[in-house]
């Protein structure tokens, strides 16, 4: 490994971890599954292959929608810069060639599978959410 690989690698290959995420981005691919890019509050950088065009979380959390009567905790869809839960298996740590958004260096990132979705947390630009 060169000195300039940037970032970390989290957990352990072939083991279950809660994490709390942010949604990068997410592109389709000529094979028809799609590539969801992820970071933690740490900086570390996850990807996951998935064949689901859309994650949508379960629930929404608490007062996300408080202008919609019954405080809306309905599905929530995904959207780029949203924070969320989930829980998901390491499959592999792995050296990205590119760095999200351009090919500027070489960083490590976390491969993840069999994710499931937990709850929308929020965003960190100020907005609640996307689905109003």
């Amino acid at each position: 490994m060169t000195p300039d690989t940037e970032g970390h690698w989290v957990g352990r290959e072939k083991e279950r971890y809660d994490f709390t995420l942010k949604l990068i981005e997410k592109k389709s691919t000529s094979r028809g599954y799609f590539v969801y890019r992820m970071k933690d509050k740490f900086n570390n950088f996850y990807i996951a292959f998935d064949g689901r065009e859309e994650w949508d979380l379960p629930a929404t959390k608490k007062n996300t929608h408080p202008e919609h009567e019954g405080n809306y905790t309905d599905d929530h869809r995904l959207q780029d810069g949203d924070c969320f839960t989930c829980k998901a298996t390491v499959n592999r740590h792995d050296i990205a060639n590119f760095k999200y958004g351009g090919p500027d260096s070489k960083h490590k990132q976390t491969v993840l599978n069999r994710i499931k979705l937990k709850e929308f947390i929020g965003r960190t630009d100020g907005y609640d959410s996307y689905n109003e």
